[in-house]
């Protein structure tokens, strides 16, 4: 397995771990799915995990666009995008969504 690729599992083994009591049927999806998150078993997101050491804006459309095609394929009704921050902590890691999936978040749990 090449660094890159070990950085990447990592990461999303420890979304997993991180989010297990919110949702227990979460698991990695494994390099093997193609056009699916990278996290499985979340009823509400697609789940598009980075760990990558320098990115900008040009690589967020990217991901969002490549979010978008699974949250398709998955038909769930809203994809993330969750990035490590090169340097800090995976806690420290940002979650980041559309607007209009940030809205439909807030109108369907009636969030104000």
């Amino acid at each position: 397995m090449s660094k890159q690729r070990d950085k990447g599992t990592r990461f999303e083994t420890w979304i997993v771990r991180f989010m297990k009591p919110l949702w227990p049927d979460a698991k990695r999806t494994g390099s093997r799915a193609q056009d699916r998150g990278d996290i499985e078993g979340v009823p509400t997101f697609s789940i598009e995990a980075k760990n990558w050491q320098r990115w900008g804006h040009k690589d967020v459309a990217g991901w969002f666009l490549q979010a978008s095609k699974e949250q398709q394929k998955e038909k769930k009704p809203a994809k993330i995008v969750w990035a490590k921050l090169h340097g800090r902590g995976n806690r420290q890691s940002i979650v980041m969504m559309e607007a209009q999936d940030f809205y439909w978040l807030v109108n369907k749990y009636d969030i104000k």
